[in-house]
Order: structure tokens, then sequence, then C-alpha cells
């Protein structure tokens, strides 16, 4: 699975500097994720608070990398940590800046869950860029959301065919359903929680059977 991450991760940076998408100035251009392949390529999927974004160059001095340390607050998948560092490709260093359409940039203070590989240097780094760097909403009286983003991308099919994506977040739901569904595809999901699941899809399934009795009376 680290292989195909940083397969992925490269030829997506290699977009960026690039190809430029018609339309679309600067756009990268990535492999689309499904919420399954963002779990099984990830070594780890937390969900996190960002507590400081430092960027600096390279040991090449040639491009800027933003490590961002993280407070874990959730592992749904991979080895426990209290803190985590990431790394970024882009940002500011001095009066330079460098910009990596699709980066999965992230700002101090905020929630985000995130789907982490790590690079052929042995860094952590989000998966998929931005599709796996999920922000998390939350507002006073309201169920707090998550979303991932393929603003300023366009995705690729396996023909190599590039297009805009269909929607600019692809994946959404609440904070709680969504851990719960990455859990379920990481197998993580406590034993008590998959017979809850069991149960409700046999209520569910009996619901429906009962409906369709109903509508051939």
């Amino acid at each position: 699975m680290k292989y195909v991450f940083r397969s992925l991760f490269a030829f997506a940076v290699l977009a960026a500097s690039s190809i430029f998408a018609p339309g679309i100035v600067g756009a990268t251009v990535v492999k689309q994720f499904a919420l399954k392949e963002l779990v099984d390529t990830a070594t780890k999927a937390i969900h996190v608070k960002v507590t400081k974004a430092e960027a600096a160059y390279d040991a090449d001095k040639k491009r800027i990398w933003t490590t961002y340390t993280l407070t874990v607050l959730d592992t749904l998948k991979g080895e426990n940590a209290e803190t985590l560092e990431v790394r970024v490709r882009g940002g500011a260093v001095g009066n330079r800046a460098q910009h990596v359409a699709g980066a999965a940039h992230m700002e101090a203070g905020k929630e985000y869950v995130l789907f982490v590989g790590i690079d052929n240097e042995q860094k952590n780094q989000v998966v998929g860029m931005s599709q796996g760097r999920f922000s998390v909403a939350r507002e006073e009286g309201k169920i707090a959301t998550v979303a991932n983003s393929l603003k300023d991308m366009r995705v690729a099919d396996k023909q190599g065919n590039v297009k805009a994506p269909d929607k600019e977040n692809p994946i959404s739901n609440t904070l709680d359903d969504f851990k719960r569904e990455v859990r379920k595809l990481a197998g993580t999901l406590p034993k008590d929680e998959e017979k809850k699941d069991g149960a409700a899809s046999k209520a569910a399934k009996a619901d429906t059977a009962t409906s369709n009795g109903k509508e051939s009376e």
C-alpha cells in the first residue's frame, strides 16, 4: 500500500507543476479516491486538531514544505499516538511562496479527519492530497459534519481521461457517522458496535419485506 501512495502523490505533484487543465489555471490532475480506497491506502486514519504549522525549504533549497503538528483526538486506523507531524507540499518562507493546487493545507486550531501515508522519504503525508483531508465543521446547536475537497483539481480515470470532478466536495457526512464508517472499512469497529449494525440491518430488511408484502396485497 505504501508504494501505491507514493506513486499517486508523485503523479499529483508532477501534474501541479507541469499540467494546466483547460479552463482551470494550475489545476492538479489526480486519481479520485472512494472512501474505501482512502482507508485501504492510508497507514493511519486520525481525527486531529492542528496545533502548529511551520514552512521550510527542503535540503536542496528548491521546494517548500509546510509541516503541521497535530494533536490526535481519535485514532480510526493505525497505531495510537498523542501527536503526529504531517508535511504538505507548498507554503511561504520569508517573501517566497510556493503553491500546489489541491494540496492538503490546514489551519491552526481547526479539526480534521486525515488519511495519512508514508512517502518515499519516510515522511507522513496526506493520501490523495486534499481528498484525504476532511475538514470538520462545527456550528452551535448543529451536528458536526465532515467533507473533503477536489477544489482546484481535475480527476483522471483508469484510461487516463481527464475531467472536472462531478462535485467539489465528493464525500461528506456527519462526523460521528463518518468515523464509524471508516472504522467499519478499516476493521477497527468495536465488536459491540458490529453487533448493533447487524441487528439494525436485520431490522431494516424485515421492515422492507413487510412493506413489500403490504404493497402486493
